[in-house]
């Protein structure tokens, strides 16, 4: 078995709180106008629409957990659609809708979306000109209501045309249930080819928004519309003749805010205020009440209207940047000929904060009141569909309306779970008096915010507040024809008007369970992390991929020439890569131990620390602090010299007691009961350690073709009749004739190999040396990558330098969840939190100690600088042969240099001896 070779730790949230790289400019050369011009004729953004090149990874295992935790795109396989049936007339649309073609559709919901931000919705500045063209081209709802204030539920109500307290997500369960369609699903089985296409784990497959999807591709965290757009293109490119429903949701409005410069100066140029010390993202935002920012060190800043006019430009300058790229995005369809067969509909999925109740960010985006769920609605349809152009449309919409609509259109029976309403009516001017008289939206609870739902007319509206099983309800009442901005609270003054209104929400409130309806109204105390990292504050539940064998220099984040990883590069960019990460050893077992206890293994070649000497391990130190623990693992690691099965609340490994070996790196052995496992716990209050030890790359390697294509070529050599197995790896040999295979029961002689080594193979061997063993750079330098919630730390598009080793793990991420015993528990790492949050400015560079043992040698290596020392020599033995390398000038450690650099190679086989010691 290999080293433990790359760790990946990705940080979620915990319980029903939504989890929340630097992208490069859409593009700064302008074919068309400034995006402030007024009168366009045509859409005004324009940028190149680079296509991301497709790379097929060797590193499977990886993207696949990834992409289930919605952390990385899934590699799609399209699912076959449905029987496709006739447009039989039970709709209740346009006659032209039924005899016209099919035409395709394109949702597109920009996440944090106000609609009094736009031009076309009567805003002063002109931030919107391209939308401000679609709705003079097409249909604008002036009263689009979304039905939530956050990502998740409401996503969920557009795609299935439900109320949150029915589907119930994440109320109740943190997924949709298959057995609630969805409008994928019915397009789908109408022959539709189907795709999505998000920026965020928020709107992620794990989720249950990928059902009825063919293709369905999300991205980690914020990706805004230069990152999700690409993608886009390429996938439209292949369907050009193909009728296809296409759902597009990025984050260009969502701070903080990632702008081309212009953009960041397009409405102010000279702010120097105090929000230049924090930022414009959920680190300032969840500490503003009212003009009070309180910081984490506990200082206190006023705000003043120059700050708020700072946040505003900046939100605006990001619709600005984001309707660019939406015009080239129209501009394209146009050039495809699209657009005069596709139904294009643009909204805003849930509005945004700007301090207009006191909060930003911190109140979930707005919360119930207007600017975070009135949100933009505009339309346009193809001709033959309807001939309305420049319509505005002032009765209320909802957004669980868009299913239905759209099902109306194409004569496609509406399901009967759907509560929404077609749209059609209003377009074509028969809906009946009273239509959509009373539109419902809910905001999120927990942490520090209770349960409360709304009820909405044109007229008035009435907010229903939670703030406790003995408070009862509390009421605000707001007059929304002459108080937009909800200012003045009616509740005690017209009573005649509330009571009516809160029958209406009672009758909303019927359609939850009334076991969930008890539980959203619990008044919820839990703090957040940002706000209070103490023992009871906020934890992050913690996922840790360690993969087997994966050496750093063949990740493409690494700089290698083949894309080979390009989810897990797409992680990194989301976080912290570490460049010089090593491991303590070349093999698993010794590599686990170190990062359990944090302590250097005492005898390499073994498993590590026994349990009796290991004193208080990882998964022991958070089952104090209220973790759940679990650990899965590809290969059999429960070795007799440490077992590590009794420190998880939940072990598995696919030959643990049952006698019959699984193969390694076939992570199929144990995904699915990870998933499951999850799942069933992520709605709990503790927060949950998950290990994950999957092979990977290691041997055998048994990738699909589709992985092979592209890097094998047309191979016709020997390997292709055998199995990449031990016996065949360890057979593999280098002397002055070049590679040879010599393995037992495989030839009887040595055969000889043509062609050159790809990366493997440096020191003459391949898997473990057939020489003594060697901690080489090859073998010890392993990727390591963490990511964060950005709203919690951010720690996105982050490079560290500084030497790193897995021995460092264990207490930096103790001290991450403010554990009070991180640095009492005998770890001999250091933690890495203080460079890792920005508080250390200076480097750490230390020694980085490695060690591997086989065949009776035992293997020792130190690191320092530039400068590598490698002791070998058999165990007891008292001959020890000693290597020494300039890895500033050879970093493939061909050239020893310890007979021309004495005093060098005796320093640090002084340091070596010294840690020796210790253990």
């Amino acid at each position: 078995m290999i080293h433990l070779s790359t760790l990946l730790l990705a940080w979620s949230l915990v319980s029903c709180a939504p989890a929340s790289g630097l992208p490069p400019d859409a593009g700064t050369g302008s074919r068309g106008q400034e995006p402030r011009a007024a009168e366009p004729s045509g859409f005004l953004a324009s940028n190149d629409k680079g296509v991301a090149a497709k790379a097929a990874g060797w590193l499977d295992i990886v993207p696949a957990i990834l992409s289930r935790f919605g952390l990385a795109d899934p590699r799609a396989v399209p699912r076959l659609p449905g029987s496709s049936l006739p447009n039989a007339a039970n709709g209740t649309g346009s006659e032209a809708g039924r005899a016209g073609p099919r035409p395709n559709i394109i949702m597109i919901s920009l996440d944090t979306l106000r609609a009094d931000h736009l031009g076309c919705y009567g805003y002063n500045r002109n931030t919107t000109p391209n939308l401000d063209k679609l709705a003079k081209d097409g249909i604008l709802f002036r009263q689009a209501v979304a039905q939530a204030s956050y990502t998740l539920p409401s996503t969920i109500s557009i795609f299935t045309g439900q109320h949150a307290l029915t589907h119930g997500v994440p109320l109740k369960t943190m997924k949709l249930q298959p057995s609630v369609t969805t409008l994928a699903e019915v397009l789908q089985q109408h022959g539709y080819q189907t795709a999505a296409f998000t920026g965020s784990m928020h709107s992620a497959s794990p989720l249950g928004l990928d059902q009825g999807f063919g293709t369905y591709n999300s991205g980690i965290e914020y990706e805004r519309l230069v990152d999700v757009l690409p993608r886009v293109y390429d996938w439209i490119n292949g369907r050009k003749n193909k009728n296809f429903f296409l759902f597009l949701h990025a984050y260009d409005c969502h701070a903080p805010y990632e702008l081309p410069e212009k953009y960041k100066r397009l409405y102010e140029t000279d702010y120097k205020g105090v929000l230049n010390q924090f930022g414009l993202g959920h680190g300032a935002g969840n500490n503003i009440k009212g003009h009070t920012l309180r910081a984490e060190d506990g200082k206190v800043y006023q705000l003043g209207q120059r700050d708020i006019d700072h946040w505003i430009a900046q939100y605006d300058g990001a619709l600005s940047n984001m309707d660019r790229q939406i015009g080239d995005f129209l501009n394209y369809l146009e050039e495809l000929k699209l657009m005069d067969n596709t139904i294009v509909i643009f909204l805003g999925n849930h509005g945004e904060a700007l301090l207009d109740h006191g909060y930003i960010v911190k109140s979930r985006h707005g919360d119930i009141y207007e600017e975070g769920i009135h949100v933009p609605l505009i339309m346009k349809l193809p001709k033959w569909l309807s001939a309305a152009r420049g319509k505005a449309i002032d009765v209320q919409a909802q957004l669980i309306d868009l299913m239905p609509t759209i099902l109306d259109w194409l004569a496609i029976p509406v399901p009967g779970q759907v509560q929404g309403k077609s749209l059609a009516p209003l377009i074509n001017d028969t809906a009946p008096k009273g239509f959509n008289e009373f539109a419902f939206s809910i905001g999120a609870s927990g942490h520090w915010m209770p349960w409360r739902v709304c009820v909405r007319s044109l007229e008035w509206k009435l907010i229903q507040f939670c703030d406790g099983p003995d408070m009862g309800a509390r009421y605000e009442l707001y007059q929304l024809s002459v108080d937009p901005n909800e200012r003045k609270n009616l509740i005690n003054a017209r009573p005649e008007i509330a009571r009516p209104l809160k029958e209406r929400l009672k009758q909303h409130e019927a359609l939850a369970d009334p076991d969930l309806l008890q539980g959203l109204k619990r008044f919820q105390t839990q703090q957040g992390m940002t706000g209070d990292r103490s023992p009871k504050g906020y934890r992050p539940n913690i996922l840790m991929i360690a993969l087997d064998a994966g050496r750093a220099d063949h990740f493409s984040a690494y700089g290698y020439q083949r894309p080979t990883t390009p989810n897990t590069d797409d992680l990194a960019r989301h976080g912290i890569l570490f460049r010089a990460a090593y491991a303590q050893s070349d093999l698993a077992l010794p590599s686990f131990a170190s990062l359990l206890t944090g302590k250097y293994p005492g005898k390499p070649g073994l498993s590590g620390p026994g349990p009796a000497g290991a004193g208080l391990t990882l998964p022991e130190a958070l089952k104090k602090e209220g973790y759940r623990t679990a650990f899965f693992s590809a290969g059999d690691l429960d070795g007799p010299e440490h077992v590590f099965s009794g420190e998880f609340d939940l072990y598995r490994e696919p030959k643990a007691g049952t006698g019959e070996p699984a193969p390694t790196g076939q992570a199929s052995a144990f995904l699915p009961e990870v998933f499951k496992w999850m799942e069933e716990n992520k709605n709990s209050d503790a927060p949950f350690f998950v290990l994950l030890g999957p092979g990977g790359p290691s041997w055998p390697y048994l990738p699909p073709g589709t992985y092979l294509g592209p890097y094998a070529g047309n191979y016709e050599g020997l390997l292709n009749s055998l199995p990449l197995s031990t016996a065949v790896l360890r057979g593999i040999g280098k002397d002055g004739d070049g590679w040879y295979l010599s393995a037992d029961g495989l030839s009887a002689e040595a055969a000889p190999l043509s062609g050159k080594s790809e990366g493997l193979g440096e020191h003459g061997a391949f898997l473990r040396p057939a020489a003594p063993p060697r901690p080489y750079q090859e073998t010890t330098h392993v990727p390591l990558i963490i990511k964060t919630p950005k709203w919690w730390l951010n720690t996105e598009n982050t490079v560290i330098d500084q030497p790193v080793e897995l021995v460092d793990l264990m207490p930096t991420l103790l001290e991450l969840v403010r554990s009070p015993g991180a640095l009492s528990t005998g770890a001999q790492g250091q933690s890495l939190a203080g460079v890792i949050m920005g508080l250390k400015k200076e480097r750490m560079d230390r020694p980085v100690f490695t060690g591997t043992s086989g065949a009776g040698v035992v293997s020792r290596s130190v690191q320092s600088g530039d400068w590598k020392l490698v002791r070998s020599g058999t165990e007891g033995g008292s001959t020890q042969e000693i290597e020494l390398y300039d890895l500033a000038v050879d970093p493939g450690e061909t050239l020893d240099l310890a007979p021309q650099k004495p005093r060098i190679a005796k320093e640090l086989l002084d340091l070596l001896n010294a840690r020796a010691a210790d253990n």
